[in-house]
Order: C-alpha cells, then sequence, then structure tokens
C-alpha cells in the first residue's frame, strides 16, 4: 500500500493559514502539489523553499538552487526578504513568496498543506537517552492502544501495523518529511506518536508548528557546541520544545536535577512531572542481576518493584521518562509499572551482545562524555569481584573535537583497560582524533582499525570482566573520507567472539 499522500491545495488557501508571507510576484490562484527542500526533487506543480544556509558561513547556492527548480517546473518560490526581490524579477512568471523568517514561513505552509497528522503527538529532547525514551514510550503507548509509532534516530520505527515508512534516519527529520511521515502515519491508523526533538531540529524549526500533548527533557551536558557555540545557546535551543511546541495545559516531564533550571522558563499553564533519583517518580533501588536489573520506584504515592532486561541505571530513569510521557495522555504509574517488564532494549543502547560465563559484552552509542560517563558507570557493577572493566571508545571526525579528551580523561578513571580507536573519521585524519583522546589517558591501548581493536578487546576479556564498546551503537557503518563501509559493533563482536 502507497501512504504517499497526494493532494492538491490552492496557493491562496495556503497563504490565508499562513502568516508572515507575502506574494511579491505572481498569482495565488494556482494549485500547489507538494512542498519541497531539494530542488533535484522537485516535480512539476511544486512548491519550492529556497532556504538559507542553516550553518553560519555555509555556501549561499540558493540562486543556483532556485533555477534548478525553476526549471524542473516548480510553480512557487518561498525565499528570505533579502533574496526574493532579484527572485520575483528574474521569474516574474512564477509565484514568490517572501519572508522575514523563511524558516517560520515554511513552518507555516507545511502545517497548512499537511494537516491531517495523528492526535496524539508527544516528544522527548535532552542530550542523551532520547532514542531509548522514544523507544520505550512507544512500546508502552502501543500495549495501551494497539498501535504506535516514533520518529527520531532509527527512522520512523511502527508498532502494530506491518507497514515500512521510508524516513530519513536523523535525529529530527526536516519539517517537510516529518510532516509527510506523519500524514502516512495517520493514513495507517496511527494516533499515537512519540518523536525525537534534537537541539539543531528545534533551532531550524524543523516541528513546524506541531503542538505536543507532552514533552521530557532527560539529561544536559556538553554536545554540539560546533553548532550552537556556547552552553547557554545549546540550552535556550532545546527549551523550544517548551515554549513553542508543548500545549497549554501540556506536560512537561523533567529529570529532577533539571527540575529547578527548568521550570522558571515554562509558560504558564504547564503541568510539570519530575523524575529520577528525586522527583514525582523516584527511583528508589536498583539490583544488578545476570541479566538485568530489578528495580524499586516511588510514584502516586505507593512503591513497586520490578525487573527489567536491561543494563544501567540510567535506563531506568529512561524508563521513568517514557513513563511520564504516556501519563501524560491520562495513564497512571500503576498501570504502567505492570507493562514495563515487557519492554526490550533499542539496538546499540546499552545492548548486551554477549553476556555469559565467559564475560559480558555491551555496545552503547555514547559519544558524549555523559553518555560515556554513566554508561560506564552502569556496567560497573556487573563486574564481577575480581573481574575488570573494559572500554573500547573513539570520537567522530569533523564534530565538536572539545569532548575528545574529556571523553579520554573519564576513560581511564572509571575502567580498568582502555582501547582507543577509530570512529567516523569523516574527513579528519583519525590519527589525529586519537591522539587528542590519548593526550588525557596515555595508558590506553591504541588500535586504529576498529575491527582489529575489538578483536583484541575480546581477546583480552576473562571471565567476570565486560567489555563497553562505545560510540557507534546501533550505526550499520563507519564513514571515511565520505564514504560509509559497512560496519556494525554487535554484528562484528558476535562475528569475533572467540569463546
Amino acid at each position: 500500500m502507497n501512504f504517499a499522500p497526494e493532494q492538491q491545495m490552492q496557493l491562496s488557501t495556503l497563504l490565508k493559514q499562513s502568516e508572515g508571507i507575502t506574494l511579491i510576484a505572481g498569482g495565488d490562484e494556482v494549485a500547489v502539489s507538494g512542498i519541497v527542500l531539494d530542488s533535484r526533487q522537485v516535480r512539476p506543480g511544486d512548491l519550492f523553499a529556497v532556504l538559507a544556509p542553516a550553518l553560519a558561513g555555509g555556501a549561499d547556492k540558493r540562486r543556483d538552487y532556485g533555477a534548478q527548480a525553476v526549471e524542473k517546473g516548480a510553480i512557487a518560490l518561498l525565499a528570505g526578504e533579502d533574496i526574493a526581490a532579484e527572485m520575483a524579477q528574474k521569474w516574474p512568471h512564477i509565484c514568490v513568496l517572501s519572508a522575514a523568517d523563511d524558516r517560520a514561513a515554511l513552518a507555516a505552509l507545511v502545517a497548512g498543506f499537511y494537516q491531517d497528522i495523528p492526535a496524539n503527538i508527544i516528544a522527548v529532547t535532552g542530550t542523551n537517552g532520547k532514542t531509548s525514551v522514544a523507544h520505550f514510550a512507544r512500546q508502552l503507548l502501543a500495549k495501551l492502544y494497539g498501535k504506535a509509532a516514533s520518529i527520531g534516530t532509527l527512522g520512523a520505527v511502527v508498532e502494530g501495523v506491518d507497514v515500512t515508512f521510508d524516513a530519513p534516519a536523523l535525529t529530527t527529520p526536516d519539517v517537510v518529511s516529518l510532516y509527510r511521515i506523519l500524514t502516512q502515519l495517520k493514513q495507517a491508523g496511527m494516533e499515537h506518536v512519540v518523536m525525537e526533538a534534537s537541539s539543531i531540529g528545534l533551532e531550524q524549526q524543523r516541528l513546524g508548528m506541531l503542538q505536543c500533548a507532552a514533552a521530557a527533557f532527560t539529561n544536559f551536558s556538553h554536545d554540539h557546541l560546533d553548532y550552537h557555540g556556547t552552553m547557554a545557546h545549546y540550552f535556550d535551543a532545546k527549551m523550544l520544545l517548551f515554549t513553542r511546541h508543548l500545549k497549554v495545559a501540556g506536560l512537561a516531564v523533567l529529570q529532577g536535577d533539571l527540575q529547578n533550571k527548568i521550570v522558571p522558563y515554562l509558560p504558564e499553564g504547564v503541568r510539570v512531572l519530575s523524575y529520577g533519583s528525586r522527583g514525582d517518580i523516584t527511583l528508589k533501588k536498583l539490583t544488578p542481576t545476570p541479566h538485568g536489573m530489578t528495580v524499586m520506584i516511588a510514584g502516586g504515592g505507593k512503591e513497586y518493584s520490578f525487573k527489567l532486561p536491561l543494563i544501567g541505571g540510567f535506563q531506568a530513569e529512561n524508563i521513568l521518562c517514557a513513563m511520564g510521557l504516556v501519563m501524560g495522555l491520562g495513564h497512571d504509574v500503576k498501570t504502567l509499572v505492570g507493562l514495563v517488564p515487557k519492554l526490550t532494549a533499542v539496538a546499540g543502547r546499552m545492548e548486551p551482545v554477549i553476556m555469559d560465563e565467559s564475560g559480558m559484552v555491551l555496545v552503547d552509542y555514547a559519544h558524549t562524555p555523559d553518555a560515556l560517563e554513566k554508561a560506564l558507570q552502569a556496567a560497573r557493577p556487573h563486574v564481577a569481584k575480581d573481574g575488570r572493566l573494559h572500554v573500547l571508545f573513539g570520537c567522530g571526525g569533523n564534530r565538536d573535537a572539545a569532548k575528545r579528551p574529556e571523553m579520554g580523561a573519564l576513560a581511564q578513571v572509571l575502567a580498568d583497560k582502555v582501547i582507543v580507536t577509530d570512529d567516523n573519521p569523516r574527513f579528519e585524519a583519525p590519527a589525529a582524533i586519537r591522539r587528542e583522546i590519548l593526550a588525557a589517558c596515555p595508558k590506553a591501548e591504541e588500535v586504529a582499525d576498529r575491527a582489529a581493536a575489538i578483536k583484541a578487546a575480546l581477546l583480552q576479556l576473562q571471565p567476570g570482566d565486560v567489555l563497553l564498546v562505545a560510540g557507534k551503537g546501533h550505526e550499520e557503518y563507519q564513514e571515511i573520507e565520505g564514504v560509509k563501509y559497512p560496519f556494525d559493533d554487535a554484528a562484528m563482536v558476535r562475528e569475533l567472539w572467540p569463546h
């Protein structure tokens, strides 16, 4: 079945629903058949958004993209005021729309074009944990309503419907892709969707005009400063989920340690539910077991105990966060506690790839200092009395370089054995990245090739030891010099496991 939304809408109707947009060329009595961000994908009848570069200093090729879109049959162009008049003069036969804020204008147009979307949308932001929280919340929603979906790093994942959706594997898709996916989900009978909201996606207005019934903030630590510049700007971007996209009287689900920092910025009328070591849902006790952990929580005036097939206290907190989001749709703690033991872990998030008497091997996506610290702290209780905690990791190229020595220092302090290897070096020299990490953990072993590094780590593992393979998680590739080579940490561990 093809779920692609096939529709047309008069430009005049779209403009009536959208503020801050001025038609400066052409007439509005034309039918728009689609809204497109990539000039290569334009078809006759489409409206093409000629957006300014998202990154400061990025190449401004809007004129070239606009020309390509017109050549391919675009009937309308949306552009910022700085370039719209020039385009109207160059293509007077095309409808040219001018806006002071091109991204806000695009958000309004997309929301007007794709109006039939699921009724209940919840979202999660935070430096770490977004994918796991979305994964757990989707499972809870599916158990309650029969079917539900999540949108995020793993693409569009659906439970209860045997359909695969073509969704980009981005934390937060561009606004056009997001609304198309939501329209497809609605056509498949989906009314409950949980999505990941990244700081960059929020700042670039990729959520469009969405209004969420509940929104969560998991944690806040160093990341994406290559884009945001400062921690203050990074925090402000994440707060847009609550100030711009949370319904009036919606529920803000906040990690307890962040509550005092966030509450002063919340709009009037927003309800708050906190969770974690302190809060409305409190994590009281964790007991590691050979196949996961036993968890005791308090909520709603009562205490509950249950088993989880997961590793790590932060995963228990992710479960509590997911419970809070679903409570935003009217469910209570007791109901959700009955469903939690049936949840499964997300691939590449503290995933126990090997768990037997020969040792334990975990694969995790930890690629920030905070995430690596939490992953190592979560793994430590599963190390036997005389065992060792091993960690293997690297850092990505062309990304926030300041975190490299931080991660090296954490690994040296928190692990007994460290191997530094390559992650996704992209266009940077891999050896240079490793040197920046090793400067803070001189006792580490350096093995450049990731497969060789995994093999070396596995051969060093003894009964009672735990190995954390960190950084790439669910990824099925390694990006080197612009080429993505097939590589899966979990699959590699299984292939090379010597026991």
